[in-house]
């Protein structure tokens, strides 16, 4: 265990830091999200199952639902995307994917909600249900809202040089795009609040 580069071979569970990418969905997938309000009384029952916030934060508008991570809220907006906007929302977040690091290739997160009810939907949302994530990928996903959509793949080695100087191998910039320039400064502009 101490020999594990917990940065590319970890897969944690990544509670609110995925309401950035259930975010990123709603603003994609529903046209009129700035209307949404919800009043958080500390928990909500979604098909029996109760999901908990760790305080009630009273009646909140879409931006104060997510600058106060109420998972109540985030339940809710998971209803309304369904498991297959939020999937396609994830994957292009790079969920499922690999990425080379140097000589290495990350774990790939994962986010499958082809067997999920709609309860299991809703954990899921803020990051809970089965959903793993790798710390590298989590990097790429919050680079991508600070640079208006496109994650920028971090390398190890800018170059090599011989001892006179020569370069001998250059490190490249790799990037992809995740999310639209405007989906990315409307959550930026979320997470600044």
């Amino acid at each position: 265990g101490i020999y594990l580069n917990r940065l590319i071979d970890g897969l944690y569970t990544p509670g609110s830091t995925f309401k950035i990418i259930t975010t990123a969905s709603a603003v994609e997938n529903i046209a009129d999200i700035d209307s949404f309000t919800y009043t958080c009384k500390g928990e909500t029952i979604v098909e029996g199952v109760k999901v908990t916030c760790p305080r009630a934060h009273g009646k909140m508008n879409f931006d104060e639902c997510f600058a106060n991570s109420c998972n109540g809220a985030f339940a809710e907006i998971a209803k309304m995307l369904g498991k297959d906007k939020l999937s396609a929302t994830a994957k292009e977040f790079g969920f499922g994917q690999s990425f080379s690091f140097g000589n290495s290739e990350t774990k790939a997160s994962t986010f499958d909600l082809s067997d999920a009810s709609v309860s299991d939907t809703a954990w899921a949302s803020v990051g809970q249900y089965d959903t793993l994530v790798n710390p590298y990928h989590m990097l790429t996903v919050v680079g991508a809202v600070a640079n208006n959509g496109e994650a920028v793949l971090p390398y190890t080695v800018d170059s090599i040089k011989t001892p006179s100087g020569y370069t001998v191998e250059k490190g490249t910039t790799e990037s992809r795009e995740y999310i639209s320039y405007e989906v990315a400064n409307e959550v930026k502009r979320m997470m600044r609040n």
